[in-house]
């Protein structure tokens, strides 16, 4: 998810790359990153989005596109649900100096919290590593040992 924001990640194909069923990957993967995937990459995808409205000086219809959306209206309309505010507003705030959502959250969307950052980040390096994912029996002991020593 991370080594590829924009590709149109569904929660079958995830699991299956950790040889996992559905079920049993989104309830380790909430159990340890403290939501659903899907909805992690979603707060991934605006994470950057926020950062390359901030920073960069890309077009609102190529940050769309990069990060998975089929429209601008799309992507727009999902960044103001989870930041709670256009995102044309929030790149001139960013410019002007103004007051930004830099957390990711608006007093509208409930907080969402990562439960084991450093966790997630290593298991988006197991399921990057290229070839690995023609083995499922080694990553998936690689996940499972992981994800075991991190529920309580």
């Amino acid at each position: 998810m991370h080594s590829d924001p924009g590709r149109p990640w569904q929660l079958k194909e995830l699991a299956k790359s950790v040889a996992m069923s559905r079920t049993t990957f989104a309830l380790r993967f909430k159990t340890v990153a403290g939501v659903p995937p899907l909805t992690y990459l979603s707060n991934w995808r605006m994470r950057i989005a926020q950062r390359s409205l901030r920073e960069g000086k890309t077009s609102m219809s190529a940050l769309a596109l990069s990060l998975g959306y089929t429209s601008e209206s799309a992507f727009s309309n999902a960044f103001k649900r989870t930041i709670g505010m256009a995102p044309k507003r929030y790149r001139d705030a960013a410019r002007a100096g103004g007051p930004l959502q830099d957390d990711g959250i608006s007093s509208k969307a409930p907080r969402v919290e990562f439960a084991d950052a450093p966790f997630v980040h290593q298991l988006a390096g197991i399921l990057s590593r290229p070839g690995l994912h023609n083995h499922p029996i080694a990553l998936r002991e690689a996940v499972g040992k992981k994800v075991a020593s991190n529920i309580p």
